[in-house]
């Protein structure tokens, strides 16, 4: 893996940074009553890619950097999601959002290659991959508490 300087050498952080100037324009088509809903969750979103890739490659620990790089991946989810939503309310139309989609998809699939460097070369497991059984719900309530809540001493 070659080392960069710094995040602002990877791609990734680049094409997240190159990304906000179209959805910042995008949300301006929004209705009013969109303005501190929608607008506002997609602002959010863009910016916490190139955010989180920055801070994640700051920290310098090869774990801290994979777990901030799958929150930049859930927030280019997330506004995947949201410019899809738009699309089906009748907010944007699917042809003049295509170009955002493509970098959108393109952004993930850096993201996914990072994600998969760091892995091999540091030999960890993406934080974002349960590595211990998930706790079974509902917690079963501990007998000797229940008994003592349930019956207290006279």
């Amino acid at each position: 893996m070659e080392q960069t300087r710094g995040y602002r050498d990877l791609k990734a952080w680049q094409k997240g940074i190159k990304l906000a100037a179209p959805v910042y324009e995008l949300v301006k088509k929004l209705p009013r009553e969109e303005l501190f809903e929608m607008s506002a969750q997609m602002r959010k979103a863009v910016v916490s890619v190139p955010a989180n890739i920055a801070e994640g490659q700051a920290r310098r620990e090869p774990g801290e950097f994979l777990y901030h790089l799958g929150v930049a991946r859930g927030s280019l989810a997330e506004l995947d999601t949201l410019i899809e939503v738009g699309i089906e309310v009748g907010y944007f139309a699917r042809e003049a959002v295509s170009p955002l989609a493509d970098l959108i998809t393109e952004l993930r699939r850096i993201l996914q290659g990072l994600i998969t460097a760091i892995e091999n070369h540091s030999g960890l497991a993406s934080p974002v991959t349960p590595t211990r059984p998930w706790p079974k719900w509902p917690r079963t309530a501990n007998p000797a508490r229940t008994t003592e809540i349930r019956n207290p001493p006279a």
